[in-house]
């Protein structure tokens, strides 16, 4: 190769590098499209870890008053708490607020003979 190919070669390779990159860092235009629905979560106990999809949100003191958004569509919902029997809800969230009130059954203590 000459010095002058070699370099066309060697900048063509770049740009086509950085295009490819940009395109990986830039953010999904689709992604900001999706319709969204909010979630207002009331559960007892509030130390309760709250998680959508199996993906850990928080606890359920954490969201107050203030809703948990998520995308259109069904979710599975899981409740855990130290003490507390887990709880598991298919919620289904629609473009409006929606409502999911938990009281967590507690765990009896063992049994002494």
């Amino acid at each position: 190769m000459t010095g002058q190919k070699k370099s066309t070669w060697v900048g063509k390779s770049a740009l086509f590098f950085a295009a490819v990159l940009a395109a990986a860092c830039s953010p999904s235009k689709g992604a900001a499209n999706v319709p969204q629905g909010k979630i207002l979560l009331i559960v007892s106990p509030a130390e309760a870890h709250v998680y959508v999809d199996e993906k850990l949100q928080g606890t359920a003191a954490m969201f107050g008053d203030k809703p948990l958004l998520l995308p259109v569509g069904k979710h599975r919902l899981k409740l855990k708490a130290e003490d507390y029997f887990p709880e598991y809800i298919e919620i289904s969230v629609t473009g409006k607020t929606n409502t999911v009130k938990v009281d967590m059954r507690k765990i009896p203590p063992p049994l002494v003979p």
